[in-house]
């Protein structure tokens, strides 16, 4: 049908923000962040959900359905925010902040990354997508103490996607006009 409500797009945009915003950010805060100076440590944890908002404000203010979105999805940089507090231990506090400062700005930034709106596979594409889910659930229960690579993956390749993309078209499309 396709209907929805403003009640029910402002409210979807509120547990967006919170589930995929703040939620994450406060997670790696208490991962890696308290112990750094306050206005570092809570300066980045915020700006994630403020971004996050902007983003989402964005999206509700665009007119028809598209199939791309402007700026990194929220759901997606909220659940790399959150993978990446389980790698604490392996990277770096410094990189960890840059990774929170990246996701922030590509939240919203200008950058295109594909909707999956107007996606209609064939029947052997969804034979296929549950092929190799299935064959990813098993390596999840085979190799455990990999699980969050495994989750962390398919979420870095879409936002490298959007980036590497912009990176050709983008500088393609400026010299065009110059």
């Amino acid at each position: 049908m396709h209907v929805q409500s403003e009640f029910g797009k402002v409210l979807d945009s509120l547990s967006d923000m919170i589930t995929f915003g703040a939620a994450p950010a406060f997670i790696l805060y208490e991962a890696a962040f308290h112990e750094l100076s306050p206005a570092l440590g809570l300066g980045i944890t915020i700006l994630f959900p403020v971004c996050g908002a902007l983003r989402l404000a964005r999206f509700n203010v665009e007119n028809g359905i598209k199939q791309y979105f402007v700026g990194l999805p929220i759901p997606t940089a909220g659940g790399l925010l959150a993978l990446l507090s389980f790698f604490k231990d392996d990277i770096p506090v410094i990189v960890l902040l840059a990774a929170s400062l990246l996701l922030s700005l590509l939240m919203i930034s200008s950058i295109r990354y594909p909707g999956f709106r107007n996606f209609h596979p064939s029947r052997r594409t969804i034979w296929v997508v549950l092929l190799i889910l299935l064959i990813l659930s098993g390596g999840g229960f085979l190799f455990e103490k990999q699980l969050y690579e495994l989750l962390f993956a398919p979420l870095f390749l879409y936002v490298a996607y959007g980036f590497m993309t912009y990176m050709v078209h983008g500088f393609s499309d400026n010299r065009k006009n110059k």
